[in-house]
This record gives C-alpha cells, sequence and structure tokens, in this order.
C-alpha cells in the first residue's frame, strides 16, 4: 500500500483498522484492479488454468524427487555445492528443495481458491467496473471500523461527485489506483447495501472477538 493510499484511509478511521490479519485482507484489495487476480475475464480463466498446471508440474516435482535413488540424490547435492564448499561435506540440497516446496503448498492452495472463485465469477460475468465496487466495499468495511458506523452516501448539489468524506475518499484511492470510474456513487450505494445486520456483526465479531472459539473463527466469518 503506497504512502498515498493510506493517507487517503486514515480519513475514514484506518488506525483503528489494528489487526494485522484484517490489514493484510484490505492490503489484497486495494491494489490494481481492486485485488481481482486478473484484469478481465478472460484473463482470470488463463490464469486459473496456468495455476493448476503449476500445482500438478510441483506435486510431479515433489515425488519425483522424493524417489532418486541414493546415488542420484548424493550426486545432485555434490555438484549443486560449489568446489569450494566441498572440504566439509555438502548439504542435502535435495531435501531442502522438498521441504520448500512443501512449504508453499498452503500458499499454493489459497491462490488456488482465489483463482478458482475468479474463474467462477468470470463465467458468470462480472458485475460492470467490479474493481471499483470492490474498492468501495473494503473502504464501506474500513469506514465501520473506524468511524464505529456504516457510511452514508450522497451527491453533490450540482449533481456531480459524491458528497462526504466517503464516498470522496473511494474516488481518490480508486483515481491513485489508476482505476477508471466515470462516478463512483452507484458503486459507493452498493457497497453500503451490502453492510447487511449479518455482515456488521460478523465485521464487530472480527473486531471485538469475546473468546478464543470467536477468535478462531473470527477470520473465515470476515473474509465470507
Amino acid at each position: 500500500m503506497t504512502p498515498e493510499v493510506e493517507a487517503e484511509l486514515n480519513k475514514i478511521g484506518w488506525a483503528r483498522v489494528v489487526d494485522p490479519w484484517q490489514r493484510a485482507w484490505f492490503s489484497t484489495t486495494l491494489k490494481v484492479y481492486g485485488g481481482l487476480v486478473a484484469p478481465s475475464p478472460k484473463a482470470a480463466v488463463a490464469a486459473a488454468k496456468r495455476h493448476r498446471r503449476l500445482c500438478v508440474a510441483i506435486l510431479a516435482s515433489v515425488e519425483g524427487l522424493t524417489a532418486l535413488s541414493d546415488d542420484a540424490r548424493g550426486t545432485i547435492n555434490l555438484e549443486s555445492t560449489p568446489v569450494d564448499h566441498r572440504d566439509e561435506g555438502w548439504p542435502d540440497h535435495v531435501g531442502v528443495a522438498i521441504e520448500a516446496l512443501h512449504a508453499i503448498s498452503p500458499g499454493l492452495l489459497r491462490w488456488e481458491e482465489f483463482l478458482k472463485h475468479e474463474e467462477e465469477r468470470a463465467k458468470r460475468g462480472r458485475p460492470k467496473n467490479e474493481p471499483a465496487y470492490r474498492i468501495a466495499s473494503a473502504l464501506a468495511e474500513i469506514h465501520l471500523i473506524g468511524k464505529g458506523k456504516p457510511p452514508k452516501v450522497g451527491r453533490l448539489e450540482d449533481g456531480g461527485g459524491p458528497s462526504g468524506i466517503y464516498g470522496q475518499t473511494v474516488a481518490n484511492v480508486c483515481a491513485l489506483l489508476g482505476i477508471k470510474v466515470a462516478d463512483v456513487v452507484p458503486p459507493c450505494l452498493e457497497a453500503v447495501k451490502g453492510l447487511t445486520p449479518e455482515r456488521i456483526a460478523a465485521i464487530r465479531i472480527a473486531v471485538n472477538p469475546r473468546s478464543t472459539s470467536q477468535s478462531d473463527a473470527r477470520m473465515e466469518k470476515f473474509a465470507r
């Protein structure tokens, strides 16, 4: 997140979003394309296919490395070690590679979930200018946490841009992120409409968990 975007968010209470996970969650949305994994439905489907091929290749690599004979593994480890570092033996590079591939598995699976979600939405057809709607939705929730209440949306008396700090912040953040939107009022209205009593309750539980069990479950609720 750039300092300019953060300065805009501070106007609607960003400083009160103190939970690291929530900050990270909002930050994934406050990017170019509104946090979408691809700029278009076609690109989203292609990205999902590429990721699936990557996961298959990584799985095959882990299986292949694990199945190496002792001679093959020893040779690979030796030849992967610089000559001037071989005097005291050499590390198990193959084992390190296998551990590294296992270590990124949770992240790969999580990214696969994002891509699958995007792919399904792409096939159904995205809402018009979804990046702007995603930005407006994220800022509405930040306003709820930061100000303690849902934002209000209005339009300037001359019929131009949005009135009020929330709408103006959405417009400014979209501009900073390069998201083109002729009128931010409709996305703002839709975002505020999405703050149903159930959604507000889920956000408030995430912000103020009252028990360990709630704390464990709050992120799933917060992330919908």
